[in-house]
């Protein structure tokens, strides 16, 4: 998924106006860039273009303080640009790979909801890989966690699309279910890290969905397997393990 095509964009469109144009720069429209503020003014590059920019919106210098925001170039009039902001709530960098895991019940949902030409699993990891992740030189996802007392009342937002997350009997993250986008997001998470989706090799049931907090005698305890959820934990959010809303 382009950023272009990311849904949560903000509506809001700022400009920033180039301090001193240089022919060589070249900017592409609907393409991501980076927008900063440091010592010596405020930055914006894309690819191999960088210029030194003037702020034109009320506001912006506020989203300036935030270096996780995405920015996307919507168009260029004379020295003026445009752009758009994605503001998540955090930013969660991983410091491990994050597999998404695609089973074959998944890849049958998709093949009657017509989103590939069969149930096939290969088909259905290309599918959330296009929808889900949003390129870049880091592979990203929005993840939005529900107001709720159960562990993995977790989902992922992409390109018209959000897909429920639960935890396999060995730690692995699975994509439960897929459905059509419905309600605006209030709050998001931008991980960011080698994101990917791949075929589950093994199925295994997810977790009952009981209250979060000390495991069930017959249940393994999530926060201490070593698996996929284990990126996200030292990201600094027990993203499978720990509650969300009031005990």
């Amino acid at each position: 998924m382009k950023l272009a095509d990311f849904p949560l964009l903000d509506a809001r469109v700022h400009t920033v106006t180039l301090d001193r144009p240089t022919a060589s720069s070249a900017w592409k429209n609907n393409g991501e860039v980076r927008l900063w503020r440091d010592q010596q003014g405020i930055w914006l590059s894309q690819d191999a273009s960088l210029e030194e920019v003037r702020a034109g919106s009320v506001g912006l210098d506020a989203l300036l303080e935030r270096k996780d925001f995405l920015w996307l170039l919507l168009r260029q009039r004379a020295a003026e640009i445009h752009l758009q902001c994605a503001q998540p709530t955090d930013w969660l960098p991983l410091d491990e790979p994050l597999d998404l895991q695609v089973d074959e019940k998944l890849a049958g949902d998709l093949a009657r909801d017509g989103r590939i030409p069969r149930a096939d699993v290969a088909l259905a990891v290309a599918w959330c890989t296009d929808t889900f992740l949003i390129e870049g030189e880091s592979q990203r996802l929005a993840a939005v966690r529900h107001d709720s007392v159960f562990a993995t009342d977790w989902q992922i937002v992409g390109n018209g699309w959000r897909a429920d997350l639960s935890v396999g009997g060995e730690g692995q993250i699975l994509l439960k279910r897929v459905a059509r986008a419905g309600h605006a997001v209030d709050s998001w998470s931008l991980v960011q890290g080698e994101n990917s989706f791949c075929r589950c090799l093994r199925h295994h049931p997810p977790y009952e969905r009981e209250p979060a907090g000390p495991p069930a005698a017959n249940h393994p305890d999530p926060r201490r397997l070593c698996g996929t959820v284990a990126p996200i934990q030292r990201a600094g959010v027990a993203a499978f393990s720990a509650p969300s809303g009031p005990t």
